[in-house]
């Protein structure tokens, strides 16, 4: 007697990687179930969620950003109105300059053809915020709420039978050639989404995953800043009534999950330096995650080259808001119909650069 449930993907976790591939497959016809532990501290139920097409101090433009922005606007447009809940939300950026050096490479950036559609108008000052060397609009942002997306997606597959919440056990992963076995359920692919914790998976652990904890504060301030994100290597997001999301630290040793008391003051420290006068705060919610980064910043997707019942979707760092909706496309079509997947990134590359 057949006591198995058979389903043609398992996926596991439900962080923003592997909550959006699920979707996309099972909209695409394909049965499927999503394996997680409900970590609160995962990366993308902490995560910020901000769209930044243009980041860090070198103001780097993300490969293929149209693309990517088209697809981003696309899906989360699409889940807005199939989970009735609002997602994303587009706003500006200030960009405060940390030095004239960085002004000057806003100014050369500006004049690429690439770079001026994100790029908006140079100023030497804004209204409530210290800019000793100017700051800048920067367009094209938007923040996505990542808890109320995970949470909608949470509630729909465990409504249609989509999810279980349990603990993941690598050891538990029976292959079986052309299928795989876990506990009670028979499928004939596995797509590891874990997060920062494939480090400890037995057959992609050894992928080059960089991850980096961050702390995030959410904080009432008094006084009246720009409607929008402010950055300045640290961010002030929006999210009204005068809350504001402030972040975000960067370790990478000692990872455990937790805020520390050092990161706290490092992020009210940036706060001053984001703010004109000193800020009058009230401190709200403190939570930390860790970043799935990867040290070339390009993600890990692709199947296993000795177990092509094995798969990995991961890798997403930062962006993943931005990154996740174009790479989770090209995914299901490689998995669905064999199409070819994006040269960076490609697990098949890393393998044999290993």
């Amino acid at each position: 007697m057949n006591s198995h449930t058979d389903i043609d993907v398992l996926i596991i976790g439900q962080g923003l990687a592997g909550s959006l591939l699920a979707w996309r497959l099972i909209n695409a016809g394909a049965s499927v179930m999503v394996l997680d532990n409900a970590n609160p501290a995962a990366a993308s139920r902490v995560a910020a969620g901000l769209i930044n097409p243009v980041s860090g101090r070198r103001l780097v433009l993300s490969n293929n950003a149209e693309a990517a922005l088209a697809e981003a606007h696309a899906l989360y447009s699409e889940l807005e109105q199939r989970l009735a809940t609002p997602l994303l939300h587009p706003l500006p950026m200030w960009r405060l300059f940390r030095d004239q050096a960085q002004r000057e490479q806003w100014q050369r950036r500006s004049a690429d053809p690439l770079y001026a559609p994100f790029l908006g108008a140079e100023h030497d000052a804004a209204p409530g915020l210290r800019t000793p060397f100017g700051c800048a609009e920067q367009q094209r942002c938007a923040r996505l709420d990542t808890r109320a997306l995970l949470r909608a997606l949470r509630n729909e597959f465990e409504h249609h039978g989509h999810l279980r919440t349990l603990q993941f056990d690598h050891a538990k992963l029976q292959l079986k050639g052309d299928h795989l076995i876990y506990e009670d359920i028979r499928a004939s692919r596995a797509i590891f989404c874990e997060g920062w914790r494939m480090l400890e998976n037995p057959w992609f652990g050894h992928l080059p995953l960089q991850p980096a904890q961050g702390s995030i504060l959410t904080v009432e301030l008094d006084g009246a800043l720009p409607p929008a994100a402010i950055n300045r290597g640290q961010w002030l997001i929006p999210l009204g009534e005068r809350r504001w999301r402030l972040g975000a630290s960067y370790r990478w040793d000692d990872i455990d999950e937790r805020p520390s008391q050092a990161e706290r003051e490092a992020l009210l420290a940036a706060l001053g330096e984001m703010l004109e006068s000193s800020p009058g705060y009230r401190l709200l919610a403190e939570e930390a995650g860790v970043r799935p980064g990867t040290r070339d910043k390009a993600p890990l997707l692709g199947v296993h080259p000795e177990h092509p019942a094995l798969a990995i979707f991961n890798g997403f760092g930062s962006h993943g808001s931005l990154l996740i909706p174009w790479y989770s496309a090209r995914m299901a079509e490689h998995l669905l119909r064999g199409a070819a997947l994006p040269a960076s990134g490609d697990v098949r590359r890393l393998e044999t650069a290993a």
